[in-house]
């Protein structure tokens, strides 16, 4: 019982762990509430993963303390089978049946093993194959918005430790409604200039453009086109309640895309600001579960703790274009 002891506390943890991911939901450890467009296609594939890997998961555990126990401290360990020519006929199984024009020769053990390995890889095969619809959705730009579609654009650039967001002002804002492709010159680019022959960065950027820092503004369901940079290292622009994770890479401008599905941020008439926390279905604030993030995912240097923002989805166009008209004030004030 001493050697079948080790089994028992290896098995003993191993059912904790199971336990704790089976009641994680109920004490609010799982995944932070869903609020994006393609979010349930995610959220589905994440559990149909979850569940595949932990039934697997479990059997496997389950067979390992199992012998743990059984053969723990044994003086007559069972002998290993005789080899095939040995063996005497093999048994009639129907993988036997079946394997037999391709492996006659093959012992039973190495059978066994070409199971356990054909089996796990045409599951993966099958998870492969049933999210390339949905990451087409999310990654693919031939689905993302175009800019003549009239989204709403915005630069997100990283650096170290802040996020800084840019917005095109009111006014340029209202010029796309009436001549939509002019907004295809929001985005960043780096061109060459054939007058001077030196290259120009941000190409996109005008003088009454605004730029705040560490804070996603946008409306309930619109797309939001984001044009992903970096000014130093890999950053990681990761929205959980938005499913979206994308790494900024250092001299690439990279296109990511999402809609909000529920407003989380309302004026304060009191304060004359707008703040998250906002239910609509209750029409309170303060609420923490409305309070969504924007972190970087990315190990980026010593201050990556703190590389944190926030994500503000207003309940329509109205009110995000008072904000942005109050922002458009701030800066004016703040820089002559």
């Amino acid at each position: 019982m001493r050697h079948k002891g080790w089994s028992l506390l290896f098995g003993g943890v191993m059912l904790a762990a199971t336990i704790s991911v089976v009641i994680s939901p109920l004490m609010g450890w799982g995944l932070p509430k869903n609020v994006s467009s393609y979010g349930p296609a995610v959220d589905l594939l994440f559990h149909v993963i979850l569940l595949v890997t932990g039934f697997f998961f479990i059997l496997t555990e389950t067979l390992l303390v199992y012998f743990m126990y059984a053969f723990a401290g044994r003086t007559d360990p069972p002998m290993h089978p005789l080899p095939m020519e040995n063996a005497g006929p093999p048994p009639g199984t129907f993988f036997r049946k079946v394997t037999k024009p391709l492996t006659g020769v093959i012992p039973d053990e190495h059978r066994l093993e070409m199971a356990w390995t054909l089996i796990p890889g045409v599951i993966l095969l099958v998870l492969a194959v049933a999210q390339i619809q949905t990451w087409l959705q999310i990654k693919d730009r031939n689905w993302m918005p175009k800019p003549d579609e009239l989204p709403l654009q915005m630069e997100v650039s990283a650096r170290q430790f802040e996020w800084r967001v840019r917005y095109p002002s009111p006014e340029r804002m209202k010029s796309w409604d009436s001549d939509h492709k002019l907004a295809d010159d929001f985005k960043p680019r780096r061109y060459l200039d054939p007058k001077t022959k030196t290259w120009i960065d941000n190409a996109g950027v005008q003088e009454d453009d605004l730029h705040v820092v560490n804070e996603v503004h946008t409306w309930k369901g619109v797309r939001v086109l984001v044009h992903l940079t970096t000014k130093d290292v890999i950053h990681s622009f990761y929205l959980p309640n938005m499913r979206l994770k994308q790494d900024a890479l250092p001299g690439k401008v990279i296109p990511v895309w999402f809609e909000a599905t529920e407003a989380n941020t309302k004026l304060n008439e009191d304060t004359g600001k707008w703040e998250d926390g906002y239910d609509p279905k209750k029409g309170t604030g303060g609420n923490h579960e409305q309070i969504w993030e924007l972190v970087c995912a990315e190990l980026c240097g010593w201050g990556h703790y703190k590389m944190q923002g926030r994500l503000y989805v207003h309940e329509n166009k109205e009110d995000f274009m008072k904000w942005l008209e109050y922002a458009e004030a701030e800066q004016r004030r703040s820089k002559p």
